[in-house]
């Protein structure tokens, strides 16, 4: 009985085994008080580096992935403009607003489940200024009936594929957000009535 309590003493006061290790590991450099503690010694801390901003290029060639992926939702699709006010000028149409030309947009891919948007180059041809050089749209009309505008004539699918001339649209940019989009046609065909009149529609001008 003698020795257990004697073990128990000096374990507590540090000279048992407990104790002898701590010498042991002191005469390599290393001494731990408390081994719940010595796993703690070894771990690194981590330092969140903050990405760097997205350049207006790369901003850009989201944007056409974006709306060329069918399934994103109008909030995605906005959430590249500074507001949904943002006006957008298509070659020979009036101005609309993007919350507008999504709508257009989304007409358009109900319609042709093919559409895309292809452009052939994003090019930031001056500071806050992104080229999306010969633009192309198109798709194959075997979707629901065509009617970008409620003025005009639902077109039935034709199972008939469209191909626009070439665009240039010139975006600008205020931080990292669309502030304003304009087209250039480099054709005949161009914007929601060169879809509609490729499709087969008939335009009357007023």
């Amino acid at each position: 009985m003698g020795k257990l309590a004697l073990f128990s003493r000096n374990k507590k006061e540090g000279v048992g085994p407990s104790a002898e290790s701590d010498k042991s590991n002191s005469r390599r450099g290393i001494v731990f008080r408390n081994k719940e503690a010595a796993p703690s010694a070894s771990k690194t801390v981590e330092k969140k580096v903050a990405s760097p901003p997205a350049s207006n290029e790369q901003i850009i060639r989201d944007y056409v992935a974006t709306i060329n992926r069918h399934e994103s939702t109008m909030e995605e699709r906005l959430s590249f403009f500074a507001s949904e006010k943002v006006l957008i000028k298509p070659d020979g149409e009036p101005p609309i607003t993007a919350l507008e030309f999504m709508k257009v947009l989304k007409s358009f891919q109900d319609s042709f489940p093919d559409g895309k948007i292809q452009g052939s180059s994003i090019q930031e041809i001056e500071p806050n200024v992104v080229l999306i050089d010969n633009n192309v749209v198109s798709g194959t009309h075997t979707g629901a009936p065509f009617q970008p505008l409620p003025s005009w004539e639902p077109l039935p699918p034709s199972g008939k594929h469209i191909e626009m001339d070439p665009e240039r649209a010139f975006v600008t940019l205020e931080q990292e957000k669309i502030v304003k989009l304009e087209v250039i046609s480099l054709g005949n065909y161009s914007g929601a009535a060169g879809v509609y009149v490729l499709a087969g529609g008939t335009l009357v001008m007023e």
